[in-house]
């Protein structure tokens, strides 16, 4: 089964992720062949005026994600393209009218999943180590000179 915004689609069993209000699927725009990642929120977008408190939390995490990203442009965080609303659903399980935030689609996997991979049981090479660390601190650079704090509760 498939789903779709104006720009892009995605078979949902391509799943790369999933949080507590949200999916992440690989997905591709249909315009241009690009594969991007779509983030797919797992509520109703409900207009503000009839958004319910616990609605209206869980979107005023999405607009922040999104106002966070959109002000971000550094090699080693993941890019923002834009947001959608899925305007179609196979699955009547789904709700209608879900925005999407769509973003780069880093094929590679986390460094987790690089350390998970049997050839790499024993750890990485020193280089690879070394370029890891290198690029982690670019970014965390980046970020402060912004004034973004990032803290996981």
């Amino acid at each position: 089964m498939c789903e779709a915004s104006e720009n892009y689609l995605w078979h949902l069993l391509d799943k790369v992720g999933s949080g507590a209000t949200s999916d992440v699927f690989k997905a591709y725009n249909t315009k241009t062949g690009e594969i991007v990642a779509a983030k797919v929120s797992k509520l109703k977008v409900a207009p503000r005026n009839i958004r319910s408190a616990n609605q209206n939390d869980v979107q005023s995490v999405f607009e922040r994600e999104i106002n966070f990203l959109k002000d971000i442009h550094h090699d080693n965080i993941v890019r923002f393209i834009g947001t959608e609303i899925v305007t179609t659903s196979n699955d009547s399980s789904e709700p209608p009218n879900r925005e999407v935030l769509f973003l780069e689609f880093c094929n590679g996997g986390s460094v987790g999943d690089i350390l998970r991979l049997p050839a790499n049981r024993y750890g990485l090479p020193e280089y690879s180590v070394i370029q890891i660390m290198k690029d982690v601190t670019s970014a965390l650079k980046y970020l402060h000179q912004k004034k973004i704090v990032s803290r996981k509760n």
